[in-house]
């Protein structure tokens, strides 16, 4: 009985340990499951929609992307990291946390010039993921702006919750300086374009998207044109009312010396009718 008894505990332990092994098997690639199911929903839009995501170190999330009020394919986007040390994201969406720290995913529509960001939370250690930390905010005044060549703008940098950061105080970058420069805040355009500019304070980020225009161009050439003709024609018409007034003078004059002479012989005429007549009357003959 003593074997008996001793047989079935030992199977019984048996039993036990690779029923603890077949849950641990299950179990992990559940919780991997369940760390990769995470969503973060953002809006593709002209001037860029934006949205947050907290995670803890080895932790995923999925972007989901919304555009024109519907859902589209996760892989109808171009995905990139301002930091892939602290998260990467993959082709198809997948942002995965490697460390703490703050990071950008920039997110470009393939058949547009629609855009998105996520800013990215790693937490360094343990806590809870869902917890927003806001004492790390950095944004600026605009998401966007648009300038036409040779204008410039002004931007303002907030923080929170210590509102520390300044215009001055941060380091500015543009992503082309040949599209438009940054110094001090101060953004100038320089030729036509799109082109990221960034403002980065103790590993915080912020960016607007800088939509640069073609300079509007002067009719001169135009009016220029417009006021030649003009003067042309008022040169003609003087020049039509001097030929004219000319003419009317001449005739004037003509018609004058006609007229003059016309009655200078008519004056003639009758004073030798005159003579004639006289003379016969008082019976002196010739």
């Amino acid at each position: 009985m003593g074997e008996k008894g001793y047989l079935k505990k030992t199977i019984a332990a048996l039993i036990a340990i690779v029923m603890t092994a077949m849950l641990v098997f299950i179990a992990v690639p559940s919780y991997r499951a369940q760390a990769a199911t995470k969503k973060v929903t953002v809006k593709l839009t002209e001037i860029g929609g934006e949205n947050e995501v907290n995670l803890r170190k080895g932790e995923k999330a999925q972007i989901r992307l919304r555009k024109a009020g519907t859902t589209v394919s996760k892989t109808s986007a171009f995905y990139s990291s301002t930091k892939s040390s602290v998260a990467s994201v993959s082709k198809k969406g997948v942002i995965t946390a490697k460390k703490g720290g703050e990071c950008e995913i920039e997110i470009e529509d393939k058949e547009s010039d629609y855009i998105a960001t996520i800013y990215v939370y790693v937490k360094k250690t343990g806590g809870n993921s869902n917890t927003t930390t806001n004492s790390s905010k950095l944004w600026l005044d605009a998401p966007s702006v648009t300038l036409s060549v040779g204008q410039t703008h002004q931007c303002k940098v907030f923080s929170r919750p210590d509102r520390s950061a300044t215009v001055n105080n941060v380091r500015w970058n543009s992503q082309d300086s040949k599209i438009a420069t940054v110094n001090g805040g101060l953004i100038k355009a320089l030729k036509e374009g799109n082109v990221r500019i960034h403002a980065n304070k103790d590993g915080r980020d912020a960016c607007i998207m800088v939509y640069v225009k073609g300079a509007e161009k002067k009719s001169s050439s135009s009016s220029s044109s417009s006021s030649s003709s003009s003067s042309g024609y008022r040169s003609s018409s003087s020049s039509s009312s001097y030929k004219s007034s000319s003419s009317s003078s001449s005739y004037k004059s003509s018609s004058s010396s006609s007229s003059s002479s016309y009655s200078s012989n008519r004056s003639k005429s009758s004073y030798s009718s005159y003579s004639s007549s006289r003379i016969r009357s008082l019976g002196i003959r010739k």
